[in-house]
Order: C-alpha cells, then sequence, then structure tokens
C-alpha cells in the first residue's frame, strides 16, 4: 500500500470526523452516555463531588472563596515580588504570571480536577477553565496589590467574552480538508 492511500485515507477519516463534530455541534445536541462511558461518566462525577467539599487536596489548604485564593496569593508571593508587581501594568502583570504562579495554582490548588475554589469560581463568576481561573484570579490579586476596587464580575465578563471569541474563531476556521486526488503522486512501484 502507497503512502498517499494511507494519506488519503487518514485525511478522509479526519474530515468525516470534522464534519459530524461540527454538525453535533451546531445542531447543539446532546448524546447521552450509554455502557461503560456512563459508569465511566458517573464514576468521574463522584470523584468531583468529592474533590468539591474538602477542605485540605494533596496536604494543601485549599481556599473556600476568591478573596480569601487572592489573600492567600499575595502571602505567598512576599513583599519583594509585590513591589515588583507594583510597577508594571496589569496586562504584563497577568500574562507573565500565567506561566509560573498561574501553574502553581492549577496544580495546587486542583482547578483540573476540580476543588472547593475552582467549583465556586465556576459557580459564581462563570469562568471555568483552568487557565481561565488562573487569570481571573491573578487580574483580582493584581487589582488588590494596586489598591484599585477589584470589580469581580468584570473580571469574570471580560475572560468569558475573551474565551467566546476564542470559540467562535475555531469553530470558523474549522472546515473540512480538501485532499486533490489528481495531483497526488502515482504509485509506480514494481512490489505493489
Amino acid at each position: 500500500m502507497s503512502w498517499y492511500k494511507i494519506v488519503g485515507g487518514f485525511a478522509f477519516v479526519v474530515v468525516m470526523w470534522m464534519v459530524g463534530g461540527a454538525e453535533l455541534y451546531a445542531q447543539k445536541r446532546t448524546v447521552k452516555p450509554s455502557g461503560p462511558y456512563r459508569e465511566y461518566q458517573q464514576r468521574m462525577d463522584s470523584i468531583y463531588q468529592f474533590r468539591i467539599e474538602q477542605v485540605y487536596l494533596d496536604g494543601h489548604y485549599i481556599p473556600a472563596t476568591a478573596a480569601e485564593a487572592v489573600d492567600s496569593l499575595i502571602a505567598a508571593l512576599g513583599e519583594r515580588n509585590l513591589e515588583r508587581i507594583r510597577r508594571l501594568p496589569e496586562q504584563r502583570v497577568v500574562q507573565g504570571l500565567l506561566g509560573s504562579v498561574g501553574r502553581w495554582m492549577i496544580v495546587r490548588w486542583g482547578f483540573e480536577e476540580g476543588s472547593r475554589l475552582s467549583h465556586h469560581i465556576k459557580e459564581r463568576y462563570g469562568v471555568s477553565f483552568p487557565i481561565d481561573i488562573a487569570d481571573f484570579l491573578l487580574t483580582a490579586m493584581y487589582r488588590k496589590v494596586q489598591q484599585q476596587p477589584i470589580q469581580w464580575e468584570n473580571i469574570a465578563k471580560g475572560i468569558r467574552d475573551r474565551r467566546r471569541v476564542l470559540l467562535q474563531r475555531r469553530l470558523q476556521n474549522q472546515h473540512p480538508i480538501a485532499v486533490d486526488t489528481a495531483r497526488a503522486p502515482q504509485d509506480t512501484s514494481q512490489y505493489r
């Protein structure tokens, strides 16, 4: 079997998968889990439920509210880092800290698997992606350090709007891959 047949077959599978996924999203249908997937989903839901009720996860205290998390974050950063933060603009601080302090929060406070803090922020502010929760808390921390009004709802709205734009761009760029088989090299191998 020649490589172009393999690539063509793979491209066909990818196109069919993308078209099916786009149609499913466009119709806003929900697929009801069945069989082993339903059992897996139920198990994951019970684990999530357990995690959001815990005060400590993996030996680390999990703040209960966003305000408590910001206070913990300020205490963890220390005065030397806070002085640096005071001299920089908000966007630069938040983007600069997302890869380090943001990732630290995601791991330590269990945003990916669920924790009482991530659940609180999802329920109260509608921010659900782990990196967005870290962005939310870093922005609030910056504003508190600068002694500005935090405006929790405005931060959340900005993050939700940015996520919506990203999703729309992603859906607009999702188009079937056209494979031109007329220009594909022909298999001239004597070992077909």
